[in-house]
């Protein structure tokens, strides 16, 4: 699966399968992102259901109004839809599951 770093995020994949229907994969990924850190507008090519570990983010959703979501926190973004993230003054880690389509890069810049 094609992951380009970004600045300040770290993204392991700990796990990657097949389905839940031809042309898709399923990953799962493991996010630490630094402190100050702003992930700028992008999109995925599927559906990210996120869970929040540690530490809180501004989840801004185009056409939402920005949200604050806290540690125990999740949230998902539907497939295609442009969002960024702001992170807080701690360091935040974050579990993803991406169900994405085949062979297209896991994020791509909007």
């Amino acid at each position: 699966m094609d992951a380009k770093p970004l600045p300040g995020v770290s993204l392991k994949v700990l796990q990657q399968m097949d389905g839940p229907m031809p042309g898709y994969v399923t990953v799962v990924v493991e996010l630490e992102v630094s402190a100050g850190t702003v992930v700028g507008r992008h999109t995925h090519p599927g559906i990210e259901s996120t869970y929040v570990v540690e530490g809180e983010a501004e989840l801004i959703i185009d056409g939402q109004p920005p949200r604050l979501v806290h540690a125990g926190e999740a949230f998902q973004i539907p497939p295609h839809t442009v969002h960024s993230v702001k992170i807080g003054n701690e360091n935040t880690k974050a579990c993803s599951t991406l169900v994405v389509e085949k062979g297209k890069p896991l994020v791509s810049p909007a």
